[in-house]
């Protein structure tokens, strides 16, 4: 069958019933890759990890130890990733900023199945746990708020899941640093293909 629905480089098809191709849409990959990743508790490579912490002032390297192994190991791809993507824009706080995103989670306390199931339950339920889990952009941000952070860094942790249209980095920034997330941008109107 002829696939003869939009393509985006992350999806090949958006509609895989149209040409038989299983492929998930970019927010389901992330989310899946994610997962895998989080199965196993192998901390990140100790030169990347050091390059990090080289970035971060005490309170900041504070809340990255406090993060588990897999969500560590993220942090550090996530930066490694921003550094590349941004070149010559790329800033230590814009590194940082990547890498400190998902900061917020660590207030949720939930392991790899609970934040499936936080993930899952999150509109349904929000309570408890499942709620901090989902409130972890804002939870983040007032971490890193605490911590002396840069605005950039406290803007990304609170930015990160929101349209373009919401976010206050530039959006060329925002694209890397999305994108070094794996994560797919978004628009008011739905997923962006730009």
């Amino acid at each position: 069958m002829r696939c003869i629905e939009r393509r985006t480089p992350a999806t090949r098809c958006e509609y895989s019933y149209t040409c038989g191709v299983i492929v998930a849409p970019p927010h389901v990959q992330h989310l899946v890759k994610r997962f895998v990743g989080s199965l196993s508790s192998k901390p990140p490579a100790v030169s990347d990890q050091e390059w990090l912490l080289s970035l971060l002032n005490p309170r900041e390297v504070a809340l990255f130890s406090a993060m588990s192994a897999p969500d560590r190991r993220h942090a550090v791809e996530c930066a490694l990733a921003a550094r590349d993507l941004l070149g010559s824009n790329a800033t230590d706080v814009l590194i940082v900023a990547s890498a400190l995103h998902d900061v917020g989670k660590t207030e949720a306390d939930l392991g790899t199945f609970g934040r499936v199931a936080a993930t899952l339950l999150a509109r349904a339920f929000p309570v408890g746990r499942i709620q901090a889990y989902g409130h972890h952009p804002l939870l983040g941000a007032e971490r890193l708020t605490a911590a002396g952070s840069a605005p950039e860094v406290v803007a990304w942790a609170r930015e990160h899941h929101l349209p373009v249209e919401r976010w206050t980095l530039p959006e060329a920034v925002g694209r890397a640093l999305a994108e070094a997330d794996g994560e797919p941008v978004t628009t008011s109107s739905g997923p962006s293909r730009a």
